[in-house]
C-alpha cells in the first residue's frame, strides 16, 4: 500500500468590504488629539516662562529704582557730610573710609542688580520671542531640512 503524503495550508485573506478604514480614521483622530494636547502644553509652558520672566523683570526694576532713587543719593550725601566733617576735624579717617566703603558696596549692589535686570530682560525677550535676532535665527532653523 502506497501512502500519499500531503501538507495542507490554510490561507485567509481578509477583504475589507464593510471596514471602510475605520481603524485608520480613529488612529488619525487620536493622533490629531494628541498633537493638539502637545501644542496646548507647549503654549502653557511658554506662557508660564514669559510670566516668570516678566515678574523677574518687574521685581528687578523696582530694586534698581530703589537704588537709583534713594540709596545712592543718601550714600553720596553721607560721604559728602563725613568728608566735610573730616575736613573740619570733627570726624576721624576711619569713619570717612567706612562711609566710602559703604557707598562703594551700595554702588556695587546697584550695578549687580542692573546687570541682573538686563539679563532678565534678555530672558523675557527670548521667552516671548520678540527680539528680531531670535526670530531670524528661529526662522532659519525651521527652513533647514
Amino acid at each position: 500500500p502506497q501512502r500519499d503524503q500531503f501538507i495542507g495550508l490554510r490561507l485567509r485573506v481578509p477583504l475589507p468590504i464593510w471596514n471602510r478604514n475605520q481603524g485608520r480614521i480613529a488612529e488619525a483622530r487620536a493622533g490629531q488629539k494628541r498633537s493638539a494636547a502637545k501644542l496646548a502644553a507647549a503654549e502653557l509652558a511658554v506662557r508660564r516662562e514669559v510670566e516668570a520672566a516678566w515678574s523677574q523683570v518687574k521685581r528687578l526694576e523696582e530694586a534698581v529704582e530703589a537704588y537709583r532713587g534713594e540709596l545712592i543719593g543718601l550714600s553720596d550725601r553721607n560721604v559728602a557730610l563725613i568728608k566735610s566733617g573730616y575736613a573740619d576735624g570733627l570726624v576721624g579717617i576711619t569713619e570717612l573710609v567706612q562711609a566710602q566703603q559703604q557707598s562703594a558696596n551700595i554702588r556695587q549692589r546697584y550695578y549687580g542688580a542692573l546687570g541682573q535686570l538686563w539679563k532678565a530682560r534678555i530672558d523675557l525677550q527670548t521667552a516671548s520671542v520678540s527680539d528680531p535676532l531670535v526670530i531670524e535665527t528661529t526662522e532659519k532653523q525651521q527652513e533647514k531640512p
